[in-house]
């Protein structure tokens, strides 16, 4: 059974294109638009026709740069790539009992994709167009048990009992743009974003079960319970005659998705997309699968809580920077758009937000006077009202990281130093900073210890010594005492290597493992050093190092004992490729994840996984990977 406003049409179950309505009327939109470019209301309505959907896209066209031609692809096109992503949550196995860690998610019981997965006995690993499933617990009989093969590049893996859940991507291509009034000829991004379910109660067997598509490139995928909402975004187009739409298939039927069907808020902007969300579920495989379409500018970070959708996407109004931000009702299979606002500046990731006890909290950046910049927190509620702010945080400076705990915000800004704010939000109306720690260099990812306590995880910097910037240096791992929020403290910090000292949990999320109950912490990193003798008159500060080491650094961390090293694991068989790098270092041997189950800790690479015990770092099991075909 479907949707009133839903068309079946025969198209191949993988959609790849546009698919285009015919029409031949053109209706006018008064009083969407004030003369400012300033929202008048924020309210969600559906189309009534093709008529007025194509009337509203080419009353949007006159407010956009001729460049654009009216339309212009959203501003994350990176997350084509592969997806990347992890930490922490704790869970038990059901085979005996013992903890195993799982992906880190922003919010827990909301689940993110990721390219490394776990069930506490197997491992699930995406590399390419193929999905590796290895029996990993006890390590003493370790060893690939499948190998699933995709048509389109894997971006993420869910595991739900006996469904592993595939995210896959394709058909992202540049083709002729058909007439688009005054951008005749421009490249336009098509194609579509896959979800896979495979039945892997035989773990040397998987079988596909279910398979649905939607037309547009991925932004991001959640799963909430037995659901997994899949968020794409795709141009919208028009020519003299027609408009396009988006589409979607499951298990090899196709349907469109009627004008009367695409929801819309009236926020004026210079570009639009269809901003598509797929809910499946990944268990019952005869409840329906539904595709809900809003009409966004370019959409930009996520944001999912239990109960709620956010899409932002990045505005410039008459030179003034905003977010745009959508907010859609999650209800098992149902997604419904509610609400529509916009706060100014612009947003760093995904913990620029955080819903809490009915409101939406939002931390940004905005441009300044004189090529500076300036940092605010707003705090809005369910219509997407401000209804709370504070203004002029660190003038000059950036947000280089967010964590929002209960009613508290912890800020990182940058510029020279790293100054850490507090801010108070137990009243919504009336947000205040508690307090700030200023100290040389800055995190770029901020994660609870409890509630008392923050490990942040950044860089080291060195002021320069003219201009008002600093030098990057090595990485820089510290454990903040915020118990008394008006005099936060550092308790203890580590730097690791020099200039050019690099992991890729300083922005990803999904690459940082952290066991509260062991106070271990795992990171991938790849270790630039400065041989100080070759540098005679001193060493500048923006001299890089030579790449010595990539791998696993194992910490012992906790507010009592400070930061440790307990040691590293590598999967390199040499240090010769690193001397040989120069600038930069790729290997298919580069350890990316790392994970836990019971007492033995599991790093991996492209090539390989490698299980160590946990706590002497002693090696029980290698399990060498496929190389691609």
């Amino acid at each position: 059974m479907l949707d009133g406003g839903v068309r079946r049409v025969a198209v191949p179950a993988i959609l790849a294109v546009f698919i285009v309505v015919m029409v031949f009327s053109m209706w006018g939109l008064q009083g969407l638009w004030s003369d400012s470019g300033q929202i008048r209301t924020a309210q969600i309505k559906k189309f009534t026709s093709v008529q007025e959907l194509r009337a509203y896209l080419m009353e949007a066209q006159k407010h956009s740069p001729p460049h654009y031609g009216g339309f212009q692809p959203p501003a994350r096109l990176n997350q084509m790539g592969i997806a990347v992503t992890q930490t922490v949550t704790q869970a038990l196995a059901e085979q005996g009992g013992y903890r195993f860690s799982e992906t880190n998610v922003q919010v827990s019981g909301v689940d993110e994709e990721d390219i490394v997965k776990t069930d506490g006995k197997y491992i699930y690993i995406a590399q390419g167009s193929r999905i590796f499933i290895v029996r990993a617990y006890p390590p003493s009989i370790a060893g690939l048990q499948a190998v699933v093969n995709i048509s389109e590049a894997v971006t993420g893996l869910y595991v739900n009992g006996d469904s592993l859940v595939a995210v896959s991507g394709g058909g992202f291509y540049g083709v002729p743009l058909i007439e688009c009034l005054d951008c005749i000829g421009r490249p336009v991004v098509s194609g579509n974003t896959t979800i896979q379910v495979f039945d892997i109660s035989d773990r040397s067997r998987p079988v596909e079960v279910r398979r649905a598509s939607v037309t547009g490139w991925p932004i991001a995928s959640r799963m909430i319970g037995d659901y997994v909402y899949l968020i794409t975004s795709e141009m919208v187009f028009i020519t003299s005659e027609n408009v396009s739409l988006p589409g979607y298939s499951v298990d090899g039927v196709g349907y469109v998705v009627e004008p009367t069907m695409i929801y819309y808020a009236n926020i004026p902007d210079q570009a639009y997309t269809y901003t598509n969300i797929l809910s499946v579920n990944v268990k019952n495989h005869a409840e329906e699968s539904r595709v809900t379409t809003v009409m966004t500018p370019a959409s930009g970070t996520v944001y999912v809580s239990h109960d709620n959708i956010y899409i932002t996407a990045p505005r410039w109004v008459e030179g003034a920077d905003t977010t745009a931000i959508h907010r859609l009702a999650v209800d098992g299979p149902e997604v419904r758009p509610e609400a529509a606002g916009e706060v100014p500046g612009y947003l760093l990731n995904q913990f620029s937000l955080d819903e809490y006890m009915g409101y939406l909290r939002v931390a940004t950046t905005s441009p300044a006077g004189s090529g500076g910049t300036v940092n605010s927190l707003y705090i809005l509620d369910m219509d997407l009202k401000i209804v709370g702010r504070v203004e002029g945080l660190a003038p000059g400076e950036e947000i280089y990281s967010v964590r929002f705990m209960g009613g508290k915000a912890f800020l990182v800004t940058f510029r020279k130093v790293d100054p850490l704010f507090v801010v108070d939000l137990e009243n919504p109306r009336e947000p205040r900073v508690l307090g700030k720690l200023k100290i040389p260099g800055y995190s770029s990812y901020l994660h609870p210890y409890d509630d008392r306590h923050l490990i942040g995880l950044g860089k080291d910097a060195k002021p320069a010594e003219t201009g008002d910037f600093a030098w990057f240096q090595g990485l820089k791992i510290s454990i903040f005492d915020v118990s008394d929020y008006t005099d936060p403290k550092e308790l203890d910090t580590i730097i690791l290597g020099d200039r050019g000292t690099d992991s890729e949990a300083l922005y990803n999320h999904r690459a940082f493992l952290f066991d509260r109950e062991r106070n271990l912490m795992v990171i991938p990193v790849l270790l630039a050093l400065i041989d100080s003798s070759d540098y005679g008159g001193g060493v500048e500060p923006n001299t890089f190092g030579e790449f010595v080491f990539q791998g696993a650094y194992i910490f012992k961390i906790s507010p009592e004992e400070g930061v440790k090293i307990l040691g590293r694991i590598t999967h390199l068989p040499d240090g010769e490729d690193l001397l040989k790098s120069g600038d930069f270092f790729a290997s298919r041997y580069m350890v990316r994840r790392s994970l836990y189950i019971d007492e033995v800790l599991y790093t991996i690479s492209e090539g390989k996984i490698m299980a160590n015990n946990i706590e002497t770092l002693e090696k029980l099991a290698e399990i060498n990977l496929p190389t691609s075909p």
